[in-house]
């Protein structure tokens, strides 16, 4: 799914009456995934402020990636630890070029449950959305 560049999330939450630095930590949370844009004006009502609900959609991420990890049966030890290395070099860089054979089943495997992408053209492997990216730095920090 394409992701809305900053510009065009900036002019509609303008429209919708946000103030620039809501749409600055917005975007610093959520990027610019539609759905995830969505969700935030449906539900923002529920929480006592912005940045609560972004840190609450950050460790809902978080929760998911790690129940993947522990209870969906696809994932091994070793699986784990190379699902690190790459969420750490993304937290890092922005992005993990994979390097040997040895991360292609673990790729795939979070890339079917629409946590990472990987970019053929660009070789490169990010998070689906901004917010998986987020939470893989909960993930990191430990």
């Amino acid at each position: 799914m394409d992701h809305l560049p900053f510009e065009v999330v900036h002019d509609w939450l303008t429209s919708e009456g946000f103030k620039k630095n809501d749409i600055d930590m917005i975007y610093y949370y959520l990027g610019g995934c539609i759905p995830l844009l969505q969700k935030l004006k449906r539900n923002i009502g529920e929480f006592k402020n912005l940045k609560e609900y972004l840190e609450h959609q950050q460790w809902l991420a978080y929760t998911e990636i790690m129940h993947f990890m522990n209870f969906s049966g696809k994932v091994s030890k070793e699986d784990r630890k190379i699902f690190e290395d790459i969420a750490s070099s993304i937290v890092k860089n922005g992005y993990f070029i994979p390097d040997s054979d040895k991360y292609t089943r673990v790729i795939d495997t979070f890339a079917s449950a629409e946590i990472l992408f990987f970019d053929p053209l660009s070789l490169k492997v990010v998070g689906n959305n901004r917010l998986y990216e987020k939470a893989m730095e909960l993930l990191v920090k430990g």
